[in-house]
């Protein structure tokens, strides 16, 4: 009978023991995760505070022409040219052509980053980027040069051909992979500071 009492109570002190240790494994658990959260929560905070993160630049030249009726011609005697040369004959036309300079910046809009799109786990961060997006297409006034100009141009038509310049070193910037290069520039970046930051693997998707 004592035996038996001792064996129940070892079993008790057994059982006692196990459930404390689970509840502890249980806690440890549980703040691990909530250090995990709010670990998360400061990193998004702080990717987040990069806004427009540049990751490819190019700098490009473009050639842009633009046509107009020469203003003069919008009377009898340009009536009477376009009778007697016809239509398409340049006599009556303006023309501006312009050598323009700039540089297209692209890369990432981090503050679209959110806790969906970064996972920590120990010394591994995942981040999900956005797609890359061109930023801006810039041309200084004095990165163009006048090649032809004929007839006279306000400073409206001047403003809409550097507009159409733009859009064309946009395009051609796309077209010659400024994309491709400016997530591949950054996921090295990104590898970069967060291996900086303490984490031994760090995956950029």
């Amino acid at each position: 009978m004592r035996n038996i009492i001792y064996v129940l109570i070892l079993i008790a002190i057994g059982v006692a023991a196990w459930w404390t240790l689970t509840e502890i494994e249980k806690n440890i658990v549980a703040e691990q995760e909530k250090l995990s959260i709010e670990r998360t929560a400061n990193i998004v905070e702080d990717v987040r505070q990069l806004a427009q993160f540049t990751t490819a630049c190019f700098y490009q030249e473009s050639v842009v022409r633009q046509t107009k009726q020469a203003e003069w011609s919008n009377g009898i005697t340009g009536d009477a040219l376009r009778a007697i040369l016809g239509k398409n004959n340049t006599a009556t036309t303006d023309e501006l052509v312009l050598i323009t300079r700039g540089s297209v910046r692209a890369g990432f809009n981090m503050a679209q980053i959110t806790d969906d799109n970064i996972k920590v786990l120990s010394d591994t961060i995942i981040i999900k980027l956005p797609q890359p997006e061109v930023f801006d297409v810039i041309i200084n006034p004095s990165d163009y040069d006048v090649f032809i100009e004929n007839g006279t141009w306000t400073h409206e038509q001047l403003a809409e051909i550097v507009t159409n310049a733009q859009n064309q070193m946009r395009s051609e910037a796309i077209a010659n992979g400024i994309y491709k290069q400016a997530r591949e520039s950054g996921e090295a970046k990104l590898q970069q500071l967060f291996h900086i930051l303490g984490f031994n693997t760090v995956i950029v998707e």
